[in-house]
């Protein structure tokens, strides 16, 4: 069996508010990695700036890294390209400020180095909301299910 992700994100004003994502089983042997990628949108991390060979105007400040990463694998354990994308914000009090850009490309990686150099040096933020009690629709919703994926796969 081979599986296939697909993944949207639902914005409103330029804000992502929502992202939804579904998986579909194919019946058929799965014979080759090197045709498979993943795109991750990772988890903002934070790094406190506070020691001596911090840059002296950051000193004291939080910085975000909002990133995406897109992987495209070679086989099971390592990825042909890998390429991670996305800004890194400046906590202000209560502002948030864009000050630079990330744009990493590599080859033959086995993980992703830069959200391992963020793990390590960082705080991760999770970005999940979950409501503390069950929301009640105010109209059903219904759907129809097709008996086959291949409508789906044809989209």
């Amino acid at each position: 069996m081979e599986a296939m992700e697909v993944a949207v994100t639902i914005a409103r004003d330029g804000e992502a508010i929502v992202q939804v994502a579904t998986a579909f089983l194919f019946p058929r042997p799965h014979t080759n990695d090197s045709i498979e990628f993943e795109d991750r949108q990772e988890d903002p991390v934070q790094i406190h700036l506070n020691s001596p060979i911090d840059l002296e105007q950051f000193q004291g400040k939080e910085l975000v890294f909002v990133l995406t990463s897109h992987s495209t694998f070679q086989d099971k354990s390592s990825n042909r390209e890998m390429r991670t994308t996305g800004h890194v914000y400046c906590l202000s009090g209560s502002e948030k400020i864009r000050i630079r850009s990330v744009d990493f490309c590599g080859q033959g990686y086995s993980r992703n180095p830069v959200q391992d150099y963020l793990r390590r040096h960082g705080v991760v933020g999770h970005r999940a909301h979950f409501f503390d009690t069950p929301r009640v629709l105010r109209t059903d919703l219904t759907g129809q299910v097709s008996s086959s994926s291949v409508e789906y796969a044809q989209a």
